[in-house]
């Protein structure tokens, strides 16, 4: 038995409550439908992952502004076909320390996270390319006065690819992963719920170029998978029956890796510690 050490990272509003939310509770009521099943040595507060459970269950997005910003979890799981186990560290839910990279203000604390660490899963969402304000001043009346004045340092203004792609390369350059997971958050929009299944590599290289050639100039072994942790678009649902019905089957939350959609939020941990 091997035991391996996952980092789940990500900005803020990637999805990374939610998942954990799932997951859990489909450990817990939907074991015989997943590749992995939660340790038998448990963390000794579950506490917290019982209340990201429940919001999951009922549906409750979870703002970031109500997460503590050092809140965080340690989830153990294991392969349920040879007992090797995954230890998920989720040191920081708000997302808010790996923006520090952006506003580069760095906190050791990402350098301690990287060296524990065998492997990395990566959140991320909103990757369409960004659009930059230098664009609505093409073909602007000439003789109008120019503003040279540079403007200061936003983060905010940057796009998402660009973001990205500071933060993957500050965690990169600071550990030699085994293996990396990079995964599209909100996948149920871009599948229509999982009724229509969207190669998550193939859409990535259309959608962002440029974050897609980094990852696989940086990590060419890393897996781009998309993810739908809720499972689905509530605003479209009008009959909660719905949402009731697949979550007591098991068929809510959803994974696509290839142009497969699996109903297990467990598979891209699976394939993390698998040989």
């Amino acid at each position: 038995m091997k035991q391996m050490n996952c980092l789940l990272a990500g900005l803020p509003d990637t999805g990374k409550s939610t998942y954990i939310g799932g997951l859990w509770y489909n450990l817990e009521n939907q074991s015989s439908k997943m590749k992995m099943k939660a340790s038998r040595e448990l963390v000794d507060d579950t506490q917290h992952l019982e209340s990201l459970s429940d919001k999951w269950l009922e549906g409750v997005r979870v703002d970031r502004t109500t997460e503590d910003k050092s809140s965080s979890v340690e989830l153990r799981i294991e392969q349920k076909d040879n007992g090797n186990v995954l230890n998920i560290n989720i040191p920081d839910f708000s997302g808010e320390t790996f923006r520090q990279i952006i506003e580069m203000t760095n906190s050791k604390d990402l350098d301690d996270w990287c060296e524990a660490a065998d492997t990395l899963f990566y959140m991320a969402n909103n990757l369409d390319p960004g659009h930059f304000e230098d664009d609505d001043n093409i073909g602007t009346v000439e003789g109008e006065k120019k503003n040279d004045e540079v403007p200061p340092f936003n983060s905010q203004k940057m796009s998402a690819c660009a973001q990205n792609i500071m933060v993957l390369k500050y965690l990169l350059g600071r550990k030699q992963f085994k293996k990396m997971i990079f995964a599209i958050s909100c996948w149920d929009k871009v599948t229509g719920n999982g009724i229509n299944p969207e190669n998550p590599e193939s859409w990535l290289k259309s959608h962002s170029p440029v974050l897609y050639n980094f990852l696989k100039d940086q990590q060419p072994d890393s897996l781009i998978i998309g993810i739908s942790a809720q499972g689905l678009d509530y605003e479209g649902i009008d009959d909660d029956a719905v949402i009731t019905n697949k979550t007591k089957s098991g068929e809510r939350a959803f994974v696509e890796i290839g142009d497969e959609i699996k109903y297990d939020l467990s598979l891209p941990l699976y394939m993390l510690i698998n040989e």
